[in-house]
This record gives structure tokens, sequence and C-alpha cells, in this order.
């Protein structure tokens, strides 16, 4: 099990910290006839790590065509490109050839989604090595595409051999400068958010931070396309810039309305008799990265219980609400999860799954994705997030939110406010169990106790005080019961207390 700190009652809110990824929403339009940005480079993501992802905001209709990204050689012939090409019928091509003419990825390999549709769309292709063994998965909006891109043997040796002098990584065009003729292979479409990584991105990554990276570790380019006017794209992290040769005009500068993140404001609160607590060590989750997730422990048998984030923020009509979320179960039991969007006034706008999500064994950790747009109805209504068991409620079965975000505003998990930082670090309860007597040991002088209420499973205050007195619990039945302890200067602190 993990480790939980900082454990509080859940009638106590959250701080929400939103994440801004970005003040402007510019980006770029290819004519599809001489505009091409192209870096010369011997240290591109491809040749120079085994783990990679290139990602990329893109748009276009089904008649988009040309090559989104290269990285290649610049020599008289196709071969040594990897290449991620509009196909003309709506979908993304994978093309990966070595200098030999081999296909390390099978010829026309294609999205089993649609990507040029008239909307923006995030892509993101991930490439894992293991044993020498490479294998490339397509993520569309934070969702694995259905196409199976197989593996291939990694090349070992980069020149005109086997893997090939891969010297160019390219955007609008194949890595061959002598011989761009090919009318359908100049980029047609729009793109935003480049980013090229020497690491193989996680889902839960690629899904929560497809506007702002929450991490630049490995990141080897990020070009934003935010200038809005000139030829010169800066690289974000200091390398080389972007620069785009060809015809400009008026239309080759367009905005990107998904990267247009806003910072909800909320607080979490609960639904039923459960205690939230934060995980400081949720790195086996499976996202791969340990950054604290929100634990929601069930204290009684109680059918549709759990947890909701209301924000400060209304709704607006027309807004589109998009939740991207991870949770898991790493328990020893079992736990089904209902997900979805409220209007507090209303009720229920719209949900992931009508029965709820299962975790368990065998299915630790599941990611939710689901939208809803507000009606005339809606607007000017407060909006809710809320994750409801629809299991048996059993103890026994609990979950982990590890992370949340709606439309790419990133929700904080995992932080306290400093007076219920204080006053968990300043209490002591023992000994726990007990049949006798309960000690409570304020242990920091700067705390002022307020109250402190001992809770049945029932929801019931069976004792309360003003002080930090000892308990005689012999009195109550065997069983468990919550310690709330409120201080005057606002923290709050619960503990289990179970009397045997």
């Amino acid at each position: 099990m993990k480790t939980k700190t900082q454990n509080f009652l859940v009638t106590i809110f959250f701080t929400f910290l939103g994440i801004m990824a970005m003040a402007q929403s510019a980006s770029l339009k290819f004519n599809g006839t001489d505009n091409v940005i192209d870096w010369s480079e011997t240290d591109g993501v491809l040749r120079t790590s085994a783990d990679h992802t290139w990602e990329m905001w893109i748009k276009g209709d089904a008649s988009t065509v040309g090559v989104l990204y290269t990285e290649g050689w610049s020599g008289s012939n196709y071969r040594s490109q990897f290449r991620v090409n509009a196909n003309g019928a709506g979908k993304l091509e994978i093309e990966y050839r070595t200098y030999s003419g081999a296909y390390l990825i099978p010829n026309n390999s294609f999205s089993t989604t649609t990507v040029f549709d008239g909307t923006w769309h995030h892509i993101a292709i991930v490439g894992t090595t293991t044993g020498g063994m490479t294998s490339t998965v397509l993520y569309v909006d934070g969702v694995a595409d259905a196409t199976d891109f197989g593996t291939y043997l990694r090349p070992t040796v980069w020149d005109n051999t086997d893997g090939g002098a891969i010297n160019h990584s390219v955007i609008g065009q194949i890595a061959r400068e002598s011989a761009r003729t090919t009318a359908t292979d100049w980029y047609n479409g729009e793109i935003d958010e480049f980013r090229a990584w020497k690491r193989a991105l996680s889902q839960s990554e690629i899904a929560n931070n497809a506007c702002n990276p929450a991490s630049t570790t490995n990141l080897h380019r990020h070009v934003r396309f935010n200038e809005g006017a000139g030829t010169t794209f800066a690289d974000e992290i200091g390398g080389a810039d972007g620069i785009l040769q060809g015809t400009t005009n008026a239309s080759t500068y367009t905005t990107n309305d998904n990267c247009d993140v806003f910072s909800p404001a909320g607080a979490w609160s609960p639904v039923g008799d459960v205690i939230l607590s934060i995980v400081t060590d949720d790195g086996d989750n499976g996202d791969g990265v340990g950054d604290g997730a929100l634990f929601v422990d069930g204290q009684s048998q109680v059918v549709g219980q759990g947890v909701k984030f209301t924000f400060d923020q209304t709704m607006t009509e027309g807004t589109t609400y998009t939740v991207v979320s991870y949770m898991y179960n790493l328990g020893g039991s079992y736990c089904t999860v209902r997900v979805s969007l409220h209007n507090s006034a209303d009720g229920e706008l719209a949900y992931y799954v009508d029965a709820g999500t299962l975790m368990n064994d065998s299915n630790p950790v599941v990611m939710v994705v689901f939208s809803y747009t507000a009606t005339a109805a809606d607007d000017g209504d407060s909006l809710e997030l809320r994750y409801i068991r629809t299991d048996d409620g059993h103890t026994a079965r609990n979950f982990a939110i590890d992370n949340a975000s709606i439309n790419k505003g990133v929700i904080d998990t995992n932080t306290l406010s400093m007076a219920d930082h204080v006053l968990n670090k300043g209490i002591s309860v023992y000994p726990n169990p007990t049949r006798g007597i309960l000690n409570i040991n304020k242990q920091d002088s700067s705390i002022n106790i307020k109250s402190i209420n001992l809770i049945d499973v029932t929801g019931k205050i069976i004792y309360s005080n003003d002080l930090a007195a000892p308990i005689n619990v012999s009195r109550y039945a065997r069983g468990i019961y919550v310690l709330k302890i409120e201080s005057l200067e606002g923290g709050v602190a619960t503990r289990k207390v179970v009397v045997n």
C-alpha cells in the first residue's frame, strides 16, 4: 500500500493551482507549394535516442496532403527517411525506410482515426525501444490510435549502409534538399506546438500536457509558432530557430484556440463518508510520473460515495469542456468509479461510462476522456467534476485520482493549505488501535485547538471537546472511527481510530 500523509476530512477543500500554457494562440499554415522549415543536424531524436517522441497540433481537411515532418538524409533519393504524412483522405501515414530502401514500418501504415476533418487535433508519435526492437504508437488527442505500426530492429549504424546518414529534421517536406519536386510532398495544412523529445512520453503526459509540457527533461526542440508574423520561429529551449522558407502572406499566420488554456479555480469536497489524503509516491500508477495523487478512502459501506470538484468559474453557453483524468486502484479489491460533469443546479450533464470504470488487479490504471458543450440552460451555472463509486461501497475498495484536467487546465490533486500542513505535522494520536485511553498530543505550541470530534461510521459525532485531552474509548463499540481536529488557524486534520 502507499504511504498517505497529511490526512484530512473531506469537508476541507484543496487549493487549485492552474497551469497556464501560453498567452498567445498563433499557429502556422503551410501553402503546399514552397513552405518548409529545415534544420541541418545530426543529433535529431531518431538517430540519437532509442526512445523518442514527436508531437504537434495539426489541422486540415480530407484533401490535405504532404509531409508534416521528416527526419532523414538529404541525398538524392527517398531513402533514410522517417516521415509523417497526410494521405489526402483525412488520415496520417507513418513511414520509415532505411538507406537500403527497406520499410521498417510497413508500407501504407495509415491511422485508423481521421485527423484531417477541419478541426485541430493533437498528435504524438512515440517510439519505445526494448532489446533493440522499436515499437511505434500514434496518439490522437491523448488516445492511442488502433493501428498497429509493428516493431522493427533499430539501426545501429547511422551512415549510408544501414540507418542512413540522417542529417536533417524538416517540417513541411521530405529531407531531400535537391529534388523536392513531387507536388504532393508539400504540406498544405496547419501546424502548432511542435515538440521533439529524446524520450518516450507516457500517455498521461501526452493527454494532459498537449499545449505546454510539465517538464522539459530530454526535450530536444519546442517551436510554438506564436510569433504571428515574419519567418523566424523561436526554439523555446534555446536551440536553432526555425526559418520558414518560401512564400508568406496574411493567411500563413493562423490561430489554434485549443491552446488558449483557462485556469479554473475551485475546491474538492466529499460525497459520502470518505477521507481524502495525499499520496506522496505514485510512481507505480502506470503513468511514469511520481507527482502525487488524491486518495479517496471510503470509511463505511455506503453506495455512491466519492469526491467532487466544484469550479469557481461558471459555465458559458457554447463552451466545450473536455475532461482528461487518470485513476488507479492498487489495493486488494476491485473498485468501480463513474466520472461525470454536473451542473450543480440541474444535475448530471455528461459522463465517461454509465456503469462506472472498473479498476482491479488486471486493470489497475484507467484513463478517462470525455466532453460536454454547455447549452443556454447552463449559462452562468456552477460546474462540478464528480468521481462517484458505483460498486457495493465496501471499505476495502478505494481509488486515487492521479491527475485531472479540464480544457488542459490541470487540477492540483496534491496541495494542502499551510494551516492543514502545520496541524497534521503538529498532532500525534496514540496508542492506535486502543481499547482504553486515546491520547492527543499537541507537539507544536503555535497550534490553537478549535474543536476535536470523534465520529462513528454513520457520521454521528459521539465525542466533542475543544481541548487536546485524552479520550476514554472503552465505552464505545469496537470498530473504526474518525477523529477530526480543527484549529483556530483554519487547519483540519483527521486520523482513523480503531477501537479493538
